[in-house]
């Protein structure tokens, strides 16, 4: 995603032991107190991901290696902290107040209570670098500085953060019109990492850095995203080596990028491969008009339901733009079995490779679907990522996608139904 999930062609838009140093030593300015609060707050979660298929000791001979259990079991539970560092508005002092205010240190310490090991934060590049589109990847302090504090507060609460490089469409499409900007990307991301990794705050154990949300068509083809993907992952290890790093597929980042697209882990140790899933997309995106017109006029669009559940009433009382849509729908069984054959199918590549795999968004717009039908899908996609050993990644904590509903009191107020379909309380 990127703000709001995008929606393109596709139908959206939206280490081992062998690297150095990889302790479990306290983090420098970390109390004992939060440190243990956050590896309680993982607790069935250690257990749910050791699942033999992914020992290093299983992977096959040519594999690289994959991060330590410790560290990927960080990625378990977690939440988008999305609209915080990506679509900002343009006035400087909106922006900061925007900024400031968004997450105080009482969310992450209620995130952390209900369950959750981690936040995953989009990133607008362009933000953090105000010169990339001519090509000039130098971070603006002011905007380092802004990231620095809201981190902090993140990680000092006893989160483990995924900082989430998400371009805008249009950098996108000027990413991919321009080799010279795809080498300041490059150049962008060793400038990070220095930063990230002489800072004090970002401890290896608590920090991931993840490559290019849904790159879409940013790059030509997946031998192009490849291409940038092991140039950048070079110059992170260049300043930042004991970071762990999050790479995604070359097109919409769904779990057949990595086993159809992708095809192969890139050469490097220490990796975590991301998918994100939104299927049915007629289903998560029904009324999300943002995303398309046709999305914006379904509405009602039932889950865990056999196919002919609606009748051709029913069907002729849409908006006879979308019939063919929903009739489409109606021809299908929507069940938890529907959804099991992509996570099936990445578990063999994931088991065949030796790699893990994070679930980096999944959700479900809320406006026009029933609030039970959105919280089976959440508890049918959650369960399918656990029984395939997968840590994931809620999208999102505050929006219309969001866990806590609308409104700037604090405590905020969760959504117990989502939250037990979460398997929090």
């Amino acid at each position: 995603m990127s703000g709001q999930k995008k929606v393109g062609t596709s139908g959206r838009d939206r280490h081992s032991g062998r690297a150095q140093g990889l302790t479990a030593t306290t983090v420098p300015g970390e109390t004992l107190v939060s440190r243990r609060r956050a590896l309680t707050a993982l607790g069935t979660g250690l257990a749910l991901l050791a699942r033999p298929r992914l020992a290093e000791s299983a992977a096959p001979r040519e594999a690289v290696a994959s991060p330590p259990h410790q560290r990927y079991a960080r990625l378990t539970r977690g939440l988008n902290a999305s609209l915080w560092y990506d679509w900002l508005p343009a006035d400087p002092q909106d922006m900061r107040n925007h900024i400031t205010g968004k997450f105080t240190t009482l969310d992450f310490a209620q995130m952390l209570s209900l369950g959750f090991s981690h936040i995953r934060i989009p990133i607008q590049p362009d933000w953090l670098a105000p010169r990339l589109g001519s090509d000039d990847p130098s971070l603006d302090g002011n905007s380092l500085e802004l990231l620095d504090d809201g981190l902090s507060r993140a990680l000092g609460s006893g989160l483990a953060v995924v900082l989430d490089c998400q371009a805008s469409p249009d950098l996108k499409a000027r990413i991919s019109a321009s080799a010279s900007l795809r080498h300041a990307m490059v150049e962008w991301w060793r400038n990070l990492a220095d930063h990230v990794a002489n800072h004090g705050q970002y401890h290896p154990e608590w920090t991931f850095l993840e490559l290019f949300n849904e790159p879409g068509l940013a790059f030509a083809t997946p031998l192009a995203y490849r291409a940038f993907a092991e140039d950048a992952i070079r110059a992170i290890r260049e300043k930042a080596p004991q970071y762990t790093i999050v790479v995604g597929g070359p097109q919409w980042g769904s779990a057949e990028d990595l086993f159809r697209q992708l095809r192969t882990p890139i050469a490097h140790d220490n990796l975590i491969y991301s998918f994100h899933f939104y299927k049915p997309i007629q289903f998560t995106h029904q009324g999300a008009a943002w995303a398309s017109r046709e999305y914006g006029l379904l509405h009602d669009l039932p889950w865990d339901v056999d196919r002919g559940f609606l009748s051709p009433q029913q069907v002729a009382g849409y908006d006879p733009a979308v019939q063919d849509i929903v009739r489409s729908y109606n021809g299908e069984d929507h069940r938890k079995w529907s959804l099991a054959w992509a996570f099936t199918e990445l578990a063999k590549w994931s088991e065949t490779h030796g790699q893990r795999v994070w679930l980096g968004e999944f959700g479900v717009w809320r406006s026009a679907v029933r609030p039970e039908h959105r919280v089976a899908w959440i508890r049918d996609v959650r369960e399918l990522a656990e029984e395939h050993g997968f840590g994931w990644c809620l999208w999102e904590a505050v929006g219309a996608f969001g866990l806590f509903l609308p409104g700037d009191s604090r405590p905020r107020m969760a959504d117990p139904a989502v939250l037990a379909a979460l398997g929090l309380n």
